[in-house]
């Protein structure tokens, strides 16, 4: 959370941050946690800084899924609308 803050203090308004799949919701999309992600999501909405959000790392997703199957489209589909459906504000 230091970190947002120091951000803030080089006036930087947009920053790359990842709301990513395989740690929101490692087991399934049924169950996702969202305790880290809300409080660092809220920090950044609090400092004036408009997150770009990354939702896999590298293509990776959850252990549940992987690129090759026919599954990851639309997994990562419905993972993103319930990202935009809980943080609307965000914009990219």
């Amino acid at each position: 959370m230091e970190d947002l803050d120091q951000f803030a203090e080089l006036g930087i308004s947009k920053l790359s941050y990842p709301i990513l799949w395989e740690q929101v919701a490692p087991e399934s999309l049924d169950n996702p946690d969202w305790t880290w992600t809300d409080e660092r999501i809220a920090r950044l909405r609090e400092l004036g800084i408009d997150p770009i959000v990354t939702l896999l790392h590298y293509g990776s997703g959850p252990r549940y899924t992987a690129l090759h199957k026919d599954s990851f489209a639309p997994h990562l589909a419905r993972f993103a609308r319930i990202v935009a459906v809980r943080y609307p504000w965000i914009s990219g």
